[in-house]
């Protein structure tokens, strides 16, 4: 069901329930907040077939949560120190390409 890193294998087995037991094994108790950002990860995924890199994903929050939470600091605060790979995990989506 996951990879060695950690990332869904197939992506139609996302639920809800997953995210939060991957969530839980982050040691991140999900929000609201986390909800919006994953929801649209998510549809930006299933729109564009690839994971957008940090500035466009800001530019995303940006647009969903406003200026302040789009900050490098808030994202941490929300997924740690490695944001976009946290969230693309708990989101049940690919390692993005640009992580290392």
């Amino acid at each position: 069901m996951f990879d060695r890193n950690g990332y869904l294998t197939d992506i139609t087995q996302w639920t809800p329930e997953l995210a939060e037991m991957i969530a839980a094994q982050e040691q991140i108790q999900l929000t609201p907040e986390h909800w919006i950002i994953i929801e649209g990860l998510r549809i930006f995924y299933q729109t564009y077939e690839l994971i957008p890199n940090m500035r466009v994903w800001a530019k995303l929050i940006r647009q969903q949560l406003g200026d302040m939470q789009a900050s490098t600091l808030y994202i941490t605060q929300l997924f740690s120190a490695q944001p976009l790979k946290v969230a693309a995990r708990i989101a049940g989506l690919p390692k993005p390409k640009q992580c290392l």
